[in-house]
């Protein structure tokens, strides 16, 4: 493959990652931002509108953004308008909102459309027009060369009905799609089945000779008369809108008073020949699969009575898209910035074709868009340039210069646009063939490769792909996803925004989204498998910056984590095929040290003495969460929950937090408002936590705000509890399990691949478990029954834990201890996915279920009363600071203690490396 032509030291900033995501976004330089910088830096930049230095310094800068974009695209300011947008979103409404639709008109979409194309209808249906999605074999298949006229054969255009695409517009569809020989529609209404020589205005349907306008027949008229809104003419006049047309030449018709040429009608001022109320929308590249639809449509769709529109956002900054060809110019074509050279991320451009911008009317205008204007009276006169009366507002010229900068960069690194195809098409041919030669041992493929099916087709950077289990059973996307991140690889996964293409090639019918969504799922969750169907795939995608040891990288993840050897495990693993049985009976080991996490996601608190169990694990584990805006926030979301240490003082009885950076200020709630033991205290509210959602009860208000706006730098952070329904009590936010014990014997052997100290606190364990000297690691996989007692004086029973299941590891291993960042080396994750991988999950721990009673809300209130007449009085700040709890032991409920044996009474096969 083509190697890009930029020095490593140009991304340093993406700090060694590798980086496959170019259809979400482009990747810019070091000596792009320096450029910026450096432009802005040599003088003042002003508003456009203003007539000083720097205003003309602006839209000098703009202007020459037009004319470099025109220049992309090999057309000149004869041929299209830039109009600048915020994006190609933004380009996309514009038209929405700004196109003639009528009752008769029709959009009509390729299938394989942005949902932000598709959301056009939203626009469109409402004016009431009809709506069609086209399938992909309507349109011309793909040719050798650029993408344009260089790369159209002569007279391609999408197939006849007859051959299954779109429908011929003067056939099937309504005014504006093209009406057949001698017929005339007027306000929407096709005169087609009239007698010849009858007109139909309005929906009236006149007799032979004559002709309605606005509704009122001309029958009765002298021979030769003709009336138009109640306005009399002599014979062989015409009356439109109050008008008349006397002095016109034979044949001509004037409406709104603007005159005609022979045989043409004018309605609101405009040629109806320039006027066509039928809008058809298609990608220039896919950007599910990278299918690139060829522009030949274009002019054929025109030819039909159809106005175009073409979504450039995927393929603009990797192809080579030549307009020049009138047969391949879209009436209509968007595209972003960021997509190309990765910012600006607020700029983008409409092209509108010479002349189509008649069949765009606009209703709201803004500053720079008008001649003249009066607050009174309604009088407004717009500009006459396309581009000033279709740019609302001050164009962002900052950006403007940003763009600038791109184009320049690409033009001096790669001589241009033909070349940034070539290497981008070299990349994405070897990550193709990279992807499909990866194998099982038993011969299988390890990725099933979307939309590259059929010979001929052409792509553009994008290889989709879901990942096959050695047993045939694909593996969702968001844990694909999210382990390649984990290994310092930038995917994306889902159906990215593209419906028509994510159903199409995963065969998800209709009904399947309808349960899919039933189920819970929404655009972009992690619900990536229902029923044993995907909900999504996995994409990468290529661009000029990719280098080959990327798409090795990618695959190297993939044979790690995903390819099975012919012992049926992962090839990156190294875990022993059999662990070691400890006997039923024998010494699992003792309890080293116990932590308790009032607050999900916050600090957490190491219990120094007995503490009380129920079936929701410890006394009020995971009791709270701290909510935004209706999520649990986790340390991912708000970094600064690494400051956040929670203490729990039953002298006082309250909870407390703590800014560890401020401890003289801390948050005390009240321990009975923070359980809502009182009935009716609070109204309960519905949060997601982890994608699932959780009932809970917002324990502090808006007299928090201040606190957490100072501490934590958001005042719309909430503290919430939850509640088991439908006993009530103290319930637990934790992700899975009621307890997390970690083995401190598989810790040190984790620790001895990753090659540095991994500490305990990372995997929020509840236990920490040290075993005998001559354990093996991961012994607790065969876990099925623990004993835990007999501690050497505790008067607690004995309590027994079930249920034990495999803990799977997401990123969060990943922040140590206080960190608000997590490690850049991806580690332990990324050795655990390599270590411990059971189908792209990260196994480590054991999670497991005390068999104790659920409490309610009078054990719970008994509970803290038991506690308070228990503490110690005062508060010793520097105990919370260090995260130590002081323990109690409770009269009614089982308690564990640092230093208690643990005894395996029943053993189980450990789950497969898969």
């Amino acid at each position: 493959m083509a190697e890009p032509r930029v020095p490593e030291a140009e991304l340093a900033h993406l700090s060694g990652e590798v980086y496959l995501d170019y259809a979400g976004a482009g990747v810019y330089c070091q000596s792009q931002v320096n450029a910026y910088a450096a432009e802005l830096l040599k003088g003042g930049y002003g508003n456009p509108h203003s007539l000083n230095e720097q205003g003309a310094r602006s839209r000098s800068a703009v202007e020459s953004l037009r004319e470099r974009v025109l220049s992309a695209f090999n057309v000149t300011d004869r041929e299209y308008t830039v109009v600048l947008t915020a994006g190609t979103t933004s380009g996309l409404k514009t038209v929405a909102h700004g196109f003639r639709w009528s009752r008769g008109s029709v959009y009509a979409v390729h299938e394989f459309c942005h949902n932000s194309v598709l959301g056009i209808r939203g626009v469109s249906t409402a004016a009431g027009a009809g709506y069609r999605c086209v399938p992909k074999e309507a349109f011309p298949p793909a040719g050798p060369g650029r993408l344009g006229g260089a790369g159209s054969g002569p007279g391609a255009g999408l197939r006849s009905s007859s051959g299954g695409g779109l429908p011929e517009p003067a056939a099937e569809l309504p005014a504006g799609g093209g009406l057949g020989p001698g017929e005339l529609s007027g306000n929407g209404d096709s005169t087609a089945g009239l007698v010849s020589g009858e007109l139909s205005g309005n929906g009236v349907s006149t007799g032979p000779g004559e002709l309605s306008v606005s509704g009122a027949l001309t029958t009765g008229l002298e021979s030769g008369e003709l009336s138009g809104n109640g306005v009399s003419t002599g014979p062989g006049e015409l009356s439109v809108n109050g008008v008349l047309t006397t002095g016109l030449e034979s044949g001509e018709l004037s409406g709104n008073g603007v005159s005609t040429g022979p045989g043409e009608l004018c309605v609101d001022g405009v040629p109806t020949e320039e006027l066509g109320g039928c809008l058809l929308a298609a990608p220039l590249v896919c950007n599910f699969s990278g299918l690139v639809v060829p522009l030949a449509w274009c002019g054929a769709s025109r030819e039909n009575g159809w106005c175009t529109l073409v979504d450039a956002a995927c393929a603009f900054g990797k192809r080579a898209i030549d307009l020049s060809d009138p047969a391949c110019q879209p009436d209509f074509l968007v595209f972003s910035f960021y997509k190309a050279f990765g910012f600006p991320t607020g700029l983008g451009c409409l092209l509108v074709r010479k002349g189509s911008e008649a069949f765009l009317r606009k209703e709201y205008f803004g500053g720079g868009t008008v001649e003249a204007v009066t607050a009174g009276g309604g009088w407004c006169v717009l500009k006459k340039d396309t581009a000033a009366s279709l740019e609302d507002g001050t164009p962002s010229f900052l950006d403007a210069v940003a763009a600038l900068v791109g184009i320049e960069h690409v033009q001096r690194t790669f001589g241009g646009w033909p070349e940034v195809q070539r290497i981008v098409d070299s990349a994405a041919e070897y990550l193709a063939a990279s992807l499909t030669s990866l194998r099982h041992a038993a011969g299988g493929p390890v990725v099933r490769v979307y939309g590259r099916e059929r010979c001929g087709d052409r792509h553009c950077g994008i290889v989709s792909f879901s990942v096959v289990g050695s047993d045939g059973a694909l593996v969702g996307h968001a844990v694909v996803v999210e382990a390649a991140a984990a290994s310092g690889v930038n995917l994306r996964g889902g159906c990215f925004c593209n419906p028509g293409a994510c159903h199409r090639y995963l065969r998800i019918s209709p009904d399947d989204a309808r349960r899919h969504r039933e189920a819970g799922h929404v655009c972009g969750d992690s619900l990536d498998i229902i029923d044993g169907k995907p909900t999504g795939a996995v994409r990468s995608s290529v661009g000029v910056y990719t280098t080959r040891r990327d798409i090795d990288s990618l695959c190297e993840f993939l044979r790690a984590c995903f390819v099975h050897s012919a012992d049926g495990r992962v090839d990156g693993s190294d875990r022993p095929h059999r662990v070691p049985y400890p006997v039923a009976g024998g010494v699992a080991g003792r309890i080293e040290s116990m932590y308790l996490y009032p607050v999900k996601g916050a600090r957490p608190l190491r219990v120094c003495g007995p503490w009380p169990v129920c079936r929701s694990g410890f006394f009020l584990d995971r009791a709270w969460c701290v909510v935004r805006a209706g999520v649990a926030v986790t340390r991912k979301q708000a970094p600064r929950m690494a400051d956040l240490q929670p203490f729990v003082d039953f002298a006082d009885q309250a909870l407390v937090l703590c800014d560890v950076h401020r401890p003289d200020d801390p948050l005390r709630i009240p321990l009975p408002d923070a359980l809502q033991l009182a009935a009716g205290t609070n109204t309960s509210a519905r949060v997601n936590v982890r994608g699932t959602a959780r009932e809970v009860w917002p324990v502090t208000g808006e007299d928090s705000s201040r606190w957490f706006l100072e501490h934590l730098g958001d005042a719309r952070l909430r503290v919430c509890v939850v509640k088991p329904a439908p006993s009530g009590g103290a319930g637990s936010l934790a992700n899975t399990g009621s307890f997390l014990l970690v083995n401190r014997a598989s810790v040190a052997e984790l620790a001895r691949h990753v090659g540095c100290p991994v500490g305990t606190l990372p995997f929020r364990p509840n236990l920490v478990i040290s075993p005998p000297a001559d354990s093996a690691p991961w012994t607790e996989d065969t876990w099925d029954e623990l004993r835990i007692g007999g501690d050497g004086g505790s008067s607690s029973a004995d309590l027994l834990l079930s249920q034990f299941e495999p803990c799977v590891r997401c990123s969060q291993v990943n922040f140590n201890g206080s960190d608000h960042e997590p490690a850049p080396t991806h580690e332990p994750l990324r050795t655990l996915l390599r270590m411990r991988g059971n189908k792209g999950k990260a196994l480590f721990g054991v999670t497991a279920t005390p068999a104790c009673p659920v409490l309610s809300d009078e054990a719970t209130a008994a509970l803290l009363a038991d506690a308070k007449a228990r503490a110690p009085a005062g508060v010793d700040v520097a105990e919370v600071l260090a995260g130590r709890q002081p323990g109690f032991d409770s009269q009614t409920l089982p308690s564990l203690r640092p230093g208690s044996v643990c005894t395996v009474t029943k053993t189980r096969d450990p789950a497969p490396l898969l």
